[in-house]
């Protein structure tokens, strides 16, 4: 089994060989594995309503977080915290938790969870929560989620 690799920029991936390439040396193909602000984002979805700031890094393997939750990849599409929730990603990009949370679009852009939380992507890096929560990249290979500071109006 190939290992996974940190690129340096948030995203953990894996080199492997193509099926049936055994002749070719240059046959491989890189595989992004998970993206250290999606984790950030799945684990703040987790949490539901009660929302808590926390740091994610890549690390060996999958993605660590300061509030204790692990990630790692499983099959193509899932991610597995180590609180053991699943997060199931179809190829149309719909998501499901393993723990019957499910996620639906609203008309706006927001994604609603059934579990009371909503997100919306804001920039390629940066998530906005219905609770006033933002995940962001903070540093290469790190995702911060906290409460977004106020602009004072003066």
């Amino acid at each position: 089994m190939p290992k996974a690799r940190y690129d340096g920029e948030g995203y953990l991936y894996q080199f492997q060989d193509k099926p049936n390439a055994a002749e070719n040396l240059l046959s491989g193909e890189c595989v992004v594995l998970m993206n250290v602000l999606e984790v950030a984002v799945f684990a703040m979805v987790v949490l539901g309503p009660n929302q808590q700031p926390f740091n994610c890094e890549v690390s060996v393997g999958g993605v660590r977080c300061s509030h204790g939750i692990a990630a790692f990849r499983e099959g193509d599409n899932d991610i597995v915290m180590s609180d053991g929730i699943k997060v199931i990603k179809s190829p149309k990009g719909e998501l499901q938790f393993s723990n019957g949370v499910v996620a639906k679009m609203d008309s706006l852009g927001w994604v609603q969870f059934s579990n009371g939380v909503a997100v919306r992507r804001e920039t390629s890096e940066k998530f906005r929560f219905s609770t006033g929560m933002v995940c962001r990249f903070t540093a290469m290979g790190r995702a911060g989620c906290s409460q977004e500071a106020r602009e004072s109006r003066e």
